[in-house]
């Protein structure tokens, strides 16, 4: 099943928790009302979606029909922006919002047209601008819970990376602190040449899929190259952000120590989601 915008999947309803999507179909009880409509952005439901999964299963609807594509509207981004960033502590919002289209805008010309160090130079413009933000602003870190659903978005989970590496750099090694949120921001750029197919998938990879979505680490070097890129410490950032201390990251398998730490994502038990492979 397809949507001219995106691909349509059927998606168990206990599953919307960590789905992000918007619903492709109306959702209709019982009795014939309906319950979401068509259109509605399952980011945009906030802590309601517990609720909305209780109702659903209240009714006997076992799945949903949910589109996904890697596109968020400017009028879903401000909402991101109002819900997410406390303008008294942390990050402007201006800031943030400039920060994520900048990405998704890079993101986007990768997809669709050559590679040239042109593009490259909004990003590198608002890294200076984000960093500025945390070096005046100390208590930089966001409500993970408000930020989760909206981090499935590559671009989103770009920017959150960037701000948290920034943070933690300048106050551990303020010297690498425009590295860290320059490689944060950049550090999915393979994602751009992962298939839209693989990279929005509900649900387990096959091996396969894994195997390509694996591979984008050394895509993202590739391509960071392509942009110009030369300094050694961000590219590490980006090939080598699926590492891990005991060795059994990806793409070379690095162990222990002598290698540019990577930046991390967040961890936990459960179902992976598509930014944490």
């Amino acid at each position: 099943m397809t949507d001219l915008d995106g691909e349509v999947f059927k998606v168990p309803v206990q599953d919307l928790i960590s789905f992000g999507g918007i619903v492709a179909e109306d959702i209709i009880s019982a009795r014939g009302s309906v319950i979401i409509p068509k259109g509605t952005r399952l980011a945009m439901l906030g802590d309601s979606v517990l609720l909305l999964i209780r109702h659903l299963l209240d009714e006997g609807i076992g799945y949903v029909h949910v589109r996904r594509d890697d596109h968020v509207e400017q009028d879903a981004l401000d909402s991101f922006i109002d819900q997410v960033i406390n303008s008294n502590v942390i990050i402007d919002p201006e800031v943030a919002s400039k920060s994520i289209n900048e990405i998704k805008g890079l993101f986007d010309s990768i997809r669709t047209q050559h590679i040239t160090p042109e593009l490259l130079s909004p990003i590198t413009e608002v890294a200076k601008e984000l960093l500025e933000q945390i070096l005046t602003k100390p208590k930089i870190l966001f409500s993970v819970a408000k930020v989760h659903r909206w981090d499935e978005y590559t671009f989103v989970h770009s920017f959150n990376t960037a701000a948290i590496s920034g943070f933690l750099a300048h106050r551990m090694a303020p010297e690498s602190a425009e590295t860290a949120v320059l490689g944060g921001l950049l550090h999915d750029l393979g994602k751009a040449r992962i298939p839209l197919e693989i990279l929005n998938k509900p649900g387990p990879l096959t091996n396969e899929e894994f195997n390509v979505m694996k591979s984008h680490p050394v895509l993202g070097e590739k391509l960071a190259r392509e942009l110009g890129i030369d300094d050694p410490d961000v590219l590490a950032i980006i090939r080598s952000h699926h590492e891990r201390w005991c060795g059994s990251g990806y793409p070379d398998g690095k162990a222990g120590g002598g290698h540019t730490p990577a930046v991390s994502h967040r961890g936990g038990g459960g179902r992976l989601r598509r930014h944490d492979i």
